[in-house]
C-alpha cells in the first residue's frame, strides 16, 4: 500500500505542473507592473499557436488525488503499528527530492510574493490555512474530495494539512512535507505574509485528533465544496499573447499583436505600453478581429490589438517600448515583450503656396492659399490690420484666436477680411499668413498693401455712429455743463451709453448732415455762439434750423473731421487735439495737428414697442391707430413707431382728436406722446403736415429758449395736470424729452407716459376663430389690414381631444399657429382649431403616461420607468414642444434615461417621494426648466441629468446621494444656489462645468474627490472652503473661476494641471505642508497673486505652473524643492528677488524668462544645469555666481540680461550653450589654475565678454 501511495503522489505532482506552467517563466524588466510570464517578441504568432495545441492537450489530463477509500486503507489503528512502520521504512517522505520541492516552492515565492491578496482560499485572518491549501494544490496536486474530521484521526502523512495549537480548533495550519516518528517537517506562512518552515515534535501518547483543522472554525465563510471550485489561483491563468510588430514613426509608434485570457474569453484585455521604462502607461484594447487566433485557440475572433500612439514631441531617437497584457480573473498580468525602435522628429514646417486676394470691395476682401504638410496642418491663421493707427485693430491673441483662423477645404484655406472687424477702417490692409502643423512647426508669408476702394465723404443718407477722437481714443458724448442744465458736448471715455451715439441725417439736396443725439432726437450738435470764431464751445441744442447745425464730413480712409457749414476752416476738435475728458470746441483746421476723427457706424440701441402693451386700437378715416401703455422718452417713441411702419400720431382736426380720446379711455398712463416737436423755434408735426387745429392746455406751450427751458416735445393728457390750475383731460402739453421728472413732479415722469402710433392708408379686417367641432372659441378681432395681432390665449375645448393649435383650413392635421403668437392680418381670416384624440400609453412594465390639454405629462403606476437609448425613443417624443409640466405620481420608482431630454417648454417637474433613481440625460437641455425639487428618497442622480438646463436657478441634492455624476449640471448658466448633502463623497468630472452664475458652494466634510473640470468656467464662483478629506485638487477643477482667497487643506499632496488657471481675481493662496507637487499650468495667469509661500515638502514645481502671474512680487521656495519646471515663472514681471534654495538640482528651460524686475538671483551649490533661456530677458540682474556643481548652461540662459556686468564661475568649466550671453556686456571670472578653462571655453557666446582669472 505504501508503494501505491508514493506512485500516486508522483503522478499527482507531474500532472499538476503540466497544467500550471505551460510556458516557462522568464525574468521581467523593471517596469511597475505585476510579474508574469514573458514571451519573446521575436517568437512568431505561428510558433505560439502551435505551442498552444500542446498545452491544450496537457490540460485535458487532471491530477488524481487520493480517494476516501484509499485514505481509510492507509490509516493505522495504533501508535505501535505506526512505530513499526516508521522503523521499517526509515521515515515517510514525499515522492520528490527536497531540492525539487525547494525549487518548486521558490518558483511560487517569486511569482506570488503576496499570496493573501489573490488566494481565494484565504479566509479572513486565516492566512496560514489559505497558504497551506495553495501549496498543496500547486506543488503536489493534492485536493481531497472530502474534508476529514475523524476524531480518531491520528496518523499524519506527507501532503496533509494539520493544525497545532490549542484544543478548541484554533491554532496554526501547516502543510506537511515529511514525517519521521513524532516529528513532522512542514512549510507555512507567518502572519506577516512571509514564507517560512520548520519542524514540530508531538508528545508521546498525544493524538492529532484535537489539532486537525475543524470545519466550524475555519470554514465559517466558505463551504469546502465552494473552495474546491472557487476561481482562485488554482484555476487562474495568465493572459496569452504576442507582439507582431512595433514600428516607429514621426513622434509616434504603432504596435500590433494579440492577447486573451482563458479565464474570460469574452473580455477584451487592456494592453499597457510603457516608453523607456516610464511609469505612465498608454492603454489600448485587444478588440480587433483576429480569426487566425480564434482558429488556434477557440477563444473568439476579437482579441487583436493595433495601437498608434502619439508621443510627446520631446521623445525622439532610439526608444524602447514594453508591452503588457492585463489579466482578468485569476492569474497575473502578462509581459508580452519589448522592442527598441527609432522615433523620428518632425522639423518640417507646412508649405504655403498659391496665395490669392479676391472679392475686394468696400466691405473687405477674401484671401486663400494652399497649405500642405508631411504630417498634418493644424491651423492657418490670418492676422490682419490696417495701416491706419498701427495694429490697434488686429485680433487679440491671433495665434490661436478662431476669429483669425482660415476655413479648411482640403488643402485650401480661406479667410474673409471684413472692415466691420477693423473699426470700419478703409484704405490699405495687411494680411499675414501663418501655417502651423500639429507639432508646432510654423511657416509664414503675407499679402500686404491690399487697397480697398476709398470711402467717400457721403457715408449714407441716414446712419448712426460714434465719433471717436483718434488722438486720445475718447468718444464724443453729452454731459450737463452748467447750472442752467444746458448740454455740453465733450470727448470722454466710452461708457457704452446711448449719449455716445449720434444720428447723422443727411440734409436734402446737400452734402451736409444734421447730427442728432440718439436718445434725444430733439437735440442736435450746434455751436453756441461766435460761429466763425476760433475756440468756441460746441453744445447740444434744440433744433432751430440755423446753418450752424449742419456739418460736412471731410477726409477719407478712416480719418475724418467735421466742418461747420458756416465756415470753411472751423472744425470740431478738442484743446490741443488730444487729452482725456475735453470740451468739444470749434477750431481752425490745422493739417499738422489734424483733428482726426473715426466715424464708427453702429446699430442704434433703440427701444421697441411690444404688441403685448397695446391697450387700444382702431381705424379712422383710412388710418390705423395703436395705443401702447409702454413707457419711453419722446425720441424713442418716435423711432419705435417708425420701426413699426408708422409714426407718432398727428392730430389735425377735432374729429380725429375725438377718436383719439375714445381710444384713451382704455389707457392707464397720465399722458401719451404725440408727433409734435419744436423745429426752427416753433412747434410742427413730424410728418410735415400743416394744420390750424390746436388743443393746448391752459398756459401751454411754455417753451422758452431764452430761459433755458427746452420743453420741445408734445403729448396729450389722459388726466388733468394736478399742478396746473384749469388743466383738463385730453389737452396737449409741452415737455422735455429726458428721463427726468418735469418740475420735480412725478405726474410727468417718463414711466407715466405712453405712446400713440398712427399708420397711413389702411383698412380694417377681421380675424375669426372657429372651434371646428369644439366649443368656447375666442371672440373675433378687428384690426388694420397688414397689422400684427397677438392670437388669443383662450383655447376652445372638445371632449376626448387635445387642442393642438390653429390652422387656416378645417381639415388640417397639424397646427400652424399657437395661442399667444403674433399673426399678420392680410385680409379677413378664419382660423380653425386643430384637434387630436387624447394620447397616452405605456412607459414601463406597470407604468402608463398621459398628456393633457394644458401640456401636463403625467406618469402613474408602480415600478421603474423604461430606460431609453436616445431621446427620440421616448413615447411622448412627438409632443415635446407641447409639454410644459411633468408630474411623476407616487409609486413610480425611477425616471428613465433620456426620459425628458430636450423639452423646450418644460418649466416645472413634480417628483413623488417614491422615486429613488433619476436616469442619465433625463432632463438634459430642458432650457425652460426653472424649478426642481428632488425627493428625499433619491439614491442616484444620473450622468448629465440636468445638463444644459439654462433656466434652473437653484438645486438641493438630498441626503443619501454619495456621488454627483459627470456633467450632471454642466452649463446650467443661471444656477446660483447649490446645496450638497453631508453624505456626498465625490463630485465627478465636469459636474458643474460652465455654471457661470454660481457664486458660492459649501462642500460637505466627507467630500474627498472633486473631479476634473468640475467647476471650470464657473466665472462668478468667488468663494469656496475646500474639505479636509481632499487629497488632491484635480485637473482644471477650478479653471477660470473668480476665486479670491484660497486655502488648500492639509492632506492634499498634488495640485493638478490647470487646477486654477485663469483665476485672475485670486489674491492669495495658502498651501498645506502635505503638498508635494504643483502640476503643469496649475496657477497660469493668476495675475492677482502677489505673495507665494511654498510649503516645505514640495519637491516639484511643474511646467508653466505660475506663468503670467504678473502681479507676483515675492516667492519663498522651500528647502525640499528639487526641480523648477519649464516656463514655471515665465513672464512674472513683478518678481524682484530669487533665492533658490539648496537642494534644487534643475532649473528648466524658460523658468524665469521675461522676469524683467528681478535684480538679484542666488543659485544653490546643488544646481547642475540651468536650462535653455532660464533667465532670458531678466534685464535688471547685474551679477550672478555660477556654483561649482553646474555642469552645463543652456542656450540663451542669460540672453538679453542687459544689466548683467559680472559673472563668477566658482568651479570647473561647464558646457555652455549657444548664445548663452547674447546681448550681455560683462566681466566673467573663472578660477585660476583650473585646466578645464581652456581658450575654446572662453568664447563670446553672443555677447561682449571679458574673461578674467580670479
Amino acid at each position: 500500500m505504501k508503494r501505491k501511495r508514493i506512485l500516486a503522489l508522483a503522478l499527482s505532482f507531474t500532472l499538476a505542473f503540466s497544467v500550471v506552467t505551460p510556458v516557462a517563466a522568464e525574468t521581467e524588466p523593471s517596469v511597475d507592473e505585476p510579474s508574469g510570464v514573458m514571451l519573446d517578441v521575436s517568437e512568431s504568432t505561428e510558433d505560439l499557436l502551435e505551442d498552444s495545441e500542446e498545452a491544450s492537450a496537457a490540460e485535458d489530463e487532471e491530477a488524481t488525488p487520493f480517494s476516501e477509500t484509499e485514505q481509510e486503507e492507509e490509516a493505522l489503528d495504533s501508535d505501535t503499528v505506526i512505530a513499526d512502520e516508521i522503523e521499517a521504512e526509515a521515515g515517510e517522505f514525499l515522492a520528490i527530492s527536497q531540492s525539487e520541492f525547494d525549487s518548486k516552492l521558490n518558483t511560487l515565492r517569486s511569482q506570488y510574493p503576496n499570496y493573501s491578496t489573490w488566494n481565494d482560499w484565504f479566509d479572513g485572518g486565516h492566512q496560514c490555512f489559505g497558504f497551506a491549501r495553495l501549496i498543496g494544490y500547486n506543488v503536489f496536486g493534492t485536493k481531497p474530495s472530502t474534508w476529514s474530521q475523524d476524531s480518531n484521526f491520528d496518523h499524519v502523512k506527507a501532503g496533509d494539512l494539520i493544525q497545532y495549537g490549542n484544543t478548541s480548533g484554533q491554532g496554526h495550519t501547516v502543510f506537511v512535507t515529511a514525517v519521521s516518528g513524532n516529528t513532522i517537517t512542514f512549510v507555512d506562512c507567518n502572519g506577516n505574509g512571509n514564507y517560512s518552515g520548520g519542524t514540530k515534535v508531538r508528545s508521546n501518547g498525544v493524538k492529532w485528533d484535537n489539532t486537525i483543522q475543524k470545519g466550524a472554525k475555519i470554514w465559517n465563510k466558505y463551504s469546502f465544496s465552494y473552495l474546491l471550485s472557487s476561481p482562485g489561483i488554482q484555476n487562474g491563468h495568465n493572459p496569452i499573447g504576442v507582439i507582431d510588430g512595433i514600428e516607429g514613426g514621426i513622434h509616434s509608434v504603432t504596435i500590433s499583436g494579440w492577447a486573451f485570457d482563458e479565464d474570460d474569453l469574452g473580455a477584451s484585455l487592456d494592453i499597457h505600453v510603457y516608453c523607456n521604462g516610464g511609469q505612465n502607461a498608454v492603454i489600448g484594447k485587444a478588440n480587433v478581429e483576429r480569426a487566425d487566433v480564434n482558429d488556434a485557440y477557440k477563444c473568439g475572433n476579437y482579441h487583436g490589438y493595433l495601437m498608434t500612439i502619439e508621443l510627446d514631441r520631446s521623445i525622439v531617437g532610439e526608444c524602447t517600448f514594453d508591452v503588457y497584457a492585463i489579466n482578468v480573473g485569476g492569474g497575473d498580468n502578462q509581459y508580452l515583450g519589448s522592442k527598441t525602435v527609432t522615433i523620428t522628429a518632425d522639423t518640417e514646417a507646412p508649405v504655403i503656396s498659391d496665395c490669392k486676394v479676391y472679392d475686394v470691395s468696400l466691405t473687405g476682401y477674401k484671401v486663400s492659399c494652399k497649405v500642405t504638410d508631411n504630417s498634418y496642418v493644424d491651423r492657418v491663421q490670418f492676422p490682419t490690420w490696417t495701416t491706419y493707427n498701427g495694429q490697434d485693430d488686429i485680433a487679440s491673441g491671433w495665434e490661436v484666436n478662431s476669429a483669425a483662423s482660415g476655413i479648411r477645404d482640403g488643402d485650401t484655406f480661406t479667410y474673409e477680411v471684413k472692415i466691420s472687424d477693423h473699426n470700419n477702417e478703409s484704405g490699405t490692409y495687411n494680411t499675414h499668413i501663418y501655417a502651423y502643423d500639429k507639432y508646432g512647426n510654423c511657416s509664414s508669408t503675407s499679402v500686404d498693401a491690399v487697397a480697398l476702394p476709398a470711402v467717400t465723404t457721403k457715408l449714407g443718407d441716414d446712419f448712426y455712429a460714434k465719433i471717436k477722437n483718434s488722438h486720445a481714443g475718447t468718444v464724443l458724448t453729452k454731459v450737463i455743463f452748467d447750472s442752467n442744465g444746458e448740454w455740453d458736448a465733450r470727448f470722454m471715455e466710452d461708457q457704452g451709453n446711448r449719449d455716445a451715439v449720434w444720428h447723422f441725417v443727411r440734409n436734402k439736396g446737400e452734402d451736409t448732415y444734421t447730427i442728432y443725439c440718439d436718445g434725444d432726437e430733439g437735440l442736435a450738435l450746434d455751436v453756441c455762439d461766435g460761429k466763425d470764431v476760433d475756440k468756441r464751445n460746441i453744445r447740444v441744442w434744440t433744433v432751430n434750423g440755423s446753418i450752424a447745425e449742419k456739418w460736412y464730413i471731410r477726409g477719407t480712409e478712416g480719418k475724418y473731421y467735421l466742418q461747420a457749414a458756416c465756415s470753411n476752416t472751423r472744425v470740431l476738435d478738442t484743446p490741443g487735439g488730444n487729452g482725456g475728458t475735453q470740451s468739444a470746441q470749434l477750431y481752425v483746421y490745422n493739417s499738422g495737428d489734424g483733428p482726426a476723427m473715426s466715424i464708427i457706424k453702429v446699430n442704434p440701441t433703440l427701444e421697441k414697442l411690444s404688441e403685448k402693451e397695446v391697450v387700444a386700437s382702431g381705424n379712422y378715416n383710412g388710418h390705423y391707430y395703436q395705443v401702447f401703455d409702454q413707457s419711453m422718452n419722446w425720441s424713442d417713441a418716435k423711432l419705435a413707431c417708425e420701426a413699426l411702419g408708422g409714426h407718432l400720431v398727428t392730430i389735425t382736426d377735432a374729429k380725429e382728436q375725438a377718436f383719439i380720446e375714445s381710444l384713451l379711455a382704455k389707457g392707464t398712463k397720465n399722458q401719451y406722446w404725440i408727433g409734435l416737436n419744436i423745429y426752427s423755434n416753433s412747434f410742427r408735426w413730424i410728418t410735415g403736415e400743416t394744420s390750424s387745429y390746436l388743443n393746448w392746455d391752459t398756459g401751454r406751450p411754455d417753451e422758452n429758449l431764452s430761459t433755458g427751458r427746452k420743453r420741445y416735445c408734445g403729448q396729450i393728457l389722459n388726466k388733468a395736470n394736478p399742478n396746473l390750475s384749469g388743466s383738463a383731460r385730453f389737452k396737449w402739453n409741452d415737455i422735455n424729452n429726458l428721463n427726468t421728472v418735469e418740475d420735480q413732479k412725478d405726474f410727468f415722469s417718463t414711466d407715466k407716459i405712453g405712446v400713440i402710433c398712427e399708420f397711413e392708408n389702411v383698412k380694417e379686417v377681421t380675424l375669426t376663430y372657429h372651434a371646428n367641432g369644439g366649443t368656447q372659441a375666442p371672440a373675433k378681432v378687428s384690426a388694420a389690414d397688414g397689422s400684427s395681432v397677438v392670437l388669443s390665449t383662450s383655447i376652445p375645448v372638445r371632449s376626448g381631444y387635445n387642442f393642438l393649435g390653429w390652422a387656416l383650413t378645417a381639415d388640417a392635421s397639424s397646427a400652424a399657429y399657437q395661442p399667444g403668437a403674433k399673426f399678420i392680418l392680410n385680409g379677413d381670416v378664419t382660423l380653425y382649431a386643430v384637434w387630436e384624440k387624447a394620447i397616452g400609453g405605456s412607459c414601463g412594465t406597470s407604468l402608463t403616461w398621459s398628456l393633457g390639454q394644458a401640456g401636463v405629462l403625467t406618469i402613474t403606476g408602480s415600478g421603474a420607468m423604461t430606460n431609453y437609448a436616445y431621446k427620440s425613443a421616448m413615447p411622448w417624443y412627438s409632443y415635446i414642444n407641447q409639454i410644459q409640466r411633468v408630474e411623476i405620481a407616487d409609486g413610480v420608482t425611477s425616471i428613465g434615461d433620456y426620459a425628458f431630454y430636450g423639452m423646450p417648454k418644460l418649466t416645472t417637474i413634480t417628483i413623488a417621494d417614491s422615486v429613488k433613481m433619476i436616469g442619465g440625460y433625463a432632463f438634459k437641455n430642458c432650457t425652460a426648466l426653472n424649478q426642481v425639487k428632488l425627493p428625499p428618497s433619491l439614491t442616484k442622480l444620473g450622468e448629465s441629468a440636468f445638463y444644459g438646463c439654462t433656466s434652473l436657478t437653484s438645486i438641493t441634492i438630498p441626503e443619501g446621494i454619495y456621488t454627483v455624476l459627470a456633467y450632471t449640471f454642466k452649463n446650467c448658466t443661471s444656477l446660483q444656489s447649490v446645496s450638497l448633502p453631508s453624505t456626498l463623497i465625490k463630485l465627478d468630472e465636469a459636474a458643474f462645468y460652465g455654471c457661470s452664475s454660481l457664486k458660492e458652494v459649501a462642500f460637505p466634510k466627507k467630500l474627498s474627490i472633486i473631479g476634473i473640470y468640475c467647476f471650470k468656467n464657473c466665472s462668478s464662483l468667488a468663494s469656496v472652503t475646500l474639505p479636509g478629506a481632499l487629497t488632491q485638487v484635480r485637473e482644471a477643477a477650478f479653471y477660470g473661476t473668480a476665486l479670491q482667497n484660497l486655502t488648500i487643506p492639509e492632506g492634499v499632496t498634488v495640485i493638478g494641471k490647470y487646477a486654477f488657471k485663469n483665476c485672475e481675481k485670486m489674491k492669495s493662496v495658502t498651501m498645506p505642508t502635505s503638498l508635494q507637487k504643483i502640476d503643469d499650468s496649475a496657477f497660469y495667469n493668476c495675475n492677482g497673486l502677489t505673495v507665494l509661500n511654498l510649503p516645505n515638502g514640495l519637491a516639484s514645481i511643474c511646467d508653466y505652473a505660475f506663468r503670467k502671474c504678473t502681479g507676483l512680487q515675492q516667492v519663498s521656495f522651500p528647502e525640499s524643492l528639487r526641480t523648477i519646471g519649464e516656463s514655471s515663472f515665465y513672464g512674472c514681471t513683478g518678481l524682484s528677488e530669487l533665492m533658490i534654495p539648496e537642494g534644487v538640482t534643475q532649473i528648466n528651460s524658460y523658468a524665469f524668462k521675461g522676469c524683467t524686475n528681478v535684480y538679484t538671483v542666488t543659485l544653490p551649490s546643488t544646481l547642475e544645469s540651468p536650462g535653455e533661456s532660464a533667465f532670458y530677458g531678466c534685464t535688471r540682474i547685474s551679477q550672478i555666481e555660477i556654483p561649482a556643481g553646474v555642469t552645463s548652461l543652456g542656450a540663451y540662459v542669460f540672453s538679453r540680461c542687459s544689466a548683467l556686468g559680472t559673472v563668477v564661475f566658482a568651479g570647473s568649466a561647464p558646457a555652455i550653450g549657444s548664445a548663452a550671453f547674447n546681448g550681455v556686456k560683462a566681466n566673467v571670472y573663472y578660477p585660476a589654475g583650473d585646466a578645464t578653462w581652456t581658450t575654446d571655453k572662453q568664447q563670446s557666446y553672443g555677447g561682449q565678454i571679458s574673461w578674467v582669472k580670479k
